[in-house]
């Protein structure tokens, strides 16, 4: 199995309101970025979950991969840590990732956002030009 890193993060504004959300993939020298914007009023916790779901459907193939991402709720989710998923808000999403999830052997790790880490930088950076416009 191929070795990916996937990046996310999410972005509302105001929370609740418009989101986005971002993820970069990364395989050997390959990097690809993707976004998207969810026009109906979201969450913060929402897009960090669909960034994930969306980085992770993106995969053709299974694949070792690890998460990377400033969210405690995704990573905990993706490590089989903290609230039992039946437990969680937003089970549409977190069944979501739960499926995506399937065919990939998957870590987490969590990440400070905000603090100069370049992949978090720039999913945020995308994030966040989405939410704008």
């Amino acid at each position: 199995m191929q070795a990916v890193t996937i990046t996310t993060d999410g972005a509302c504004v105001p929370n609740p309101g418009k989101g986005a959300w971002a993820a970069i993939l990364r395989c050997g020298q390959a990097v690809k970025e993707i976004a998207g914007v969810e026009a109906a009023t979201t969450t913060n916790n929402r897009v960090e979950l669909l960034a994930v779901a969306q980085a992770l459907e993106a995969l053709k193939s299974p694949c070792n991969v690890l998460v990377r991402s400033d969210s405690i709720i995704v990573v905990n989710l993706l490590n089989g840590t903290g609230k039992k998923p039946s437990k969680r808000a937003n089970q549409d999403l977190v069944q979501r990732v739960i499926a995506a999830m399937q065919p990939h052997a998957i870590r987490a790790v969590w990440v400070k956002g905000h603090n100069g880490d370049p992949d978090n930088e720039r999913c945020d950076q995308l994030a966040a030009q989405l939410v704008i416009q």
